[in-house]
């Protein structure tokens, strides 16, 4: 965390990306497949 000296305000520092896990991409693709396709009508019970 870095506190701005003139403001006060504080911030996070930036990062880099070290890359997405391949255990992510799998867990992301698993989520994917069971997850029902849905669209703006099926999210707006009144439409």
């Amino acid at each position: 965390m870095v506190i701005d000296p003139s403001t006060g305000t504080p911030s996070l520092k930036a990062h880099p990306s070290e890359g997405q896990r391949p255990s992510s991409k799998r867990l992301e693709q698993e989520i994917k497949a069971r997850m029902p396709e849905r669209t703006d009508r099926d999210m707006c019970p009144d439409a």
